[in-house]
């Protein structure tokens, strides 16, 4: 019995099974090529023009939108290479994607988004450092002394969150005691010299010190000045050093001692 009479249509299929692989194969070197073009405008327009764009919603909704266009132009050059009429088919997929883009950018702002990125400093749950990753299941923070710590996202909602991305300037403040033989003015005045002196220090608005309280056991003052958010940290470290410097060196700055009250009760023996 000869192949061709124990399998009739096999020639047939085989011919059809190459025909629809090589419209497949073409379709998805389109699409590849043409994602990828997309892929790679897409990082170049969000590193040197989106930073710079007023409106950065209608920017990701037009590239969401060029990424579904390349996916509808893929399915419908099959079906077209495969012989249906995909005129009516085209136009309902092209305003489909149309009205669901239209709709997207329309109720993206209502839509519930955790309050930061990837990248960005934030203190979630009395925990502070910087996202590492966000999924549905877990947030990764990476804390400034070397722990990974992972969140439950779901629970995230529930706390408090300090995103200082968003935060351009941050508040430093010195607390001190000034010792309450030395003056408070000359205190005063050493304490904004210092912080006038750091070049970290921001003018506006300007570094002032002021009294928080007074006791007998020395006067409560702080230092209150700005700094930009990337150098809070070093910038408060430093500047307690060079208070410590200037009581040192008896610029004018001494801070108060804590004493101890002692009661004695009964008789005292002498020697």
């Amino acid at each position: 019995m000869s192949e061709s009479y124990a399998f009739p249509h096999l020639a047939d299929t085989l011919g059809e099974l190459n025909r629809f692989g090589a419209v497949i194969v073409g379709s998805l070197y389109f699409v590849i090529v043409a994602l990828v073009i997309i892929f790679v405008v897409h990082k170049i327009a969000r590193k040197f023009l989106f930073p710079s764009l007023a409106n950065k919603r209608f920017a990701l909704v037009l590239i969401f939108t060029l990424y579904a266009l390349v996916l509808v132009a893929a399915a419908l050059l099959v079906l077209s290479r495969l012989g249906f009429d995909v005129t009516i088919v085209g136009r309902v997929a092209l305003l489909a994607v149309i009205v669901v883009a239209a709709l997207i950018f329309a109720i993206a702002p209502y839509l519930p988004t955790l309050p930061f990125k990837l990248g960005n400093m934030v203190e979630v749950a009395d925990v502070m450092g910087n996202i590492e990753a966000i999924t549905p299941v877990f947030t990764r923070i990476q804390t400034f002394d070397g722990r990974t710590v992972f969140i439950p996202t779901p629970t995230i909602w529930a706390k408090n969150i300090v995103n200082y991305h968003y935060t351009p300037a941050r508040r430093v403040e010195l607390d001190l005691k000034v010792s309450p033989d030395h003056s408070v003015a000359d205190a005063r005045a050493v304490l904004t010299e210092i912080m006038h002196g750091d070049d970290r220090v921001l003018e506006d608005p300007a570094p002032l010190a002021r009294i928080n309280s007074t006791s007998a056991e020395g006067v409560d003052m702080v230092g209150l000045c700005w700094v930009p958010n990337a150098d809070f940290l070093s910038a408060r470290s430093d500047l307690y050093e060079k208070v410590v410097e200037a009581t040192q060196t008896n610029a004018g700055l001494s801070l108060a001692l804590d004493r101890q009250q002692v009661v004695l009760s009964g008789e005292v023996s002498r020697p």
